[in-house]
């Protein structure tokens, strides 16, 4: 399975390479719980890189209406 690090060259940021790895080693996660693991970046940094790898498509971003969260993942790569 690709990683979807090979969209890094639309977002090139280190903070997109963290979040799309911390997002790979736990599945998903609502974004308080993103910045409460890595807190050396700010809540700004960490919505602009969640903003941008949505955009490309690297990360996913859907609603929960059982939790009334949005849950943040790594995209999953298409296979043909």
């Amino acid at each position: 399975m690709a990683s979807g690090r090979e969209h890094l060259s639309e977002c090139p940021s280190e903070i997109a390479q963290v979040v799309l790895q911390a997002l790979e080693q736990r599945g998903h996660c609502t974004m308080e719980e993103l910045i409460q693991n890595l807190p050396d970046y700010s809540w700004n940094q960490l919505f602009t890189a969640v903003d941008r790898l949505s955009r490309v498509g690297t990360l996913m971003v859907q609603y929960s209406s059982r939790v009334d969260l949005y849950l943040l993942s790594a995209a999953q790569a298409k296979t043909e």
